[in-house]
């Protein structure tokens, strides 16, 4: 017996070239904050540090939702919304973003994302992204992780960013051994230096990125 395979491109395929141009990335993700009944969604561009904030005051995602919905590609989430997932006085919605691959689009925005995002009643998440592995020929879908992590008291500490850095890095390990010819070795080194610049406290020269309530999304 056999089926398809899909490679890691299928991501970027999905996501970054299929955006026309950076305005229409921030689209999509203002989009997904309206489908999680955000009422405010505000982006920033911090040119000194080259960081791109993007943060709403949606109802958020636990670890559950965030595996089985943002990580999984063509979710039903969307088409299958119960009214009990609507917050308390806000009616049911049209979604915007129904095609399920508005998230991608952050691959148009940035090399490499990290996210946080709390659901009430629910520790908190952060996870990490590098897009720049998507890009990689002959790597599979499957071979490219993403680091993920519940925060204590809603806090990402130190220790929790090398933990989300962490199976990135092993992971370009890995594709650089099965790299015989030494034809990705230059485009691997570029993925370690992205995934190395996170700094352990990301937070250290930016403002209050509080101010909406909750914990942000960030890009």
């Amino acid at each position: 017996m056999t089926g398809f395979r899909a490679r890691a491109r299928a991501v970027d395929m999905l996501g970054r070239q299929q955006i026309a141009n950076l305005p229409t990335a921030l689209s999509e993700l203002f989009k997904n904050a309206h489908d999680a009944y955000a009422t405010l969604a505000i982006a920033d561009y911090y040119r000194k540090l080259n960081v791109l904030v993007v943060r709403d005051d949606g109802v958020g995602m636990d670890l559950g939702t965030f595996q089985g919905s943002w990580l999984t590609i063509a979710t039903e989430s969307k088409l299958e919304r119960a009214p009990v997932d609507n917050p308390p006085g806000m009616g049911p919605r049209v979604q915007l973003g129904e095609k399920g691959i508005g998230r991608f689009a952050i691959g148009a925005l940035g090399r490499q994302v990290l996210v946080l995002s709390k659901h009430v009643g629910s520790p908190s998440i952060a996870a990490l992204v590098n897009w720049q592995m998507f890009e990689l020929p002959g790597v599979d879908l499957d071979e490219v992780p993403v680091g993920l992590v519940e925060l204590d008291a809603d806090e990402l500490t130190e220790a929790d960013v090398r933990s989300l850095k962490t199976p990135l890095c092993d992971a370009v390990e890995r594709i650089r051994q099965k790299d015989r010819s030494g034809a990705w070795q230059e485009r691997l080194d570029g993925i370690r230096a992205t995934i190395d610049a996170l700094p352990d406290d990301p937070f250290w020269d930016l403002p209050d990125l509080g101010a909406l309530g909750g914990v942000p999304d960030l890009v």
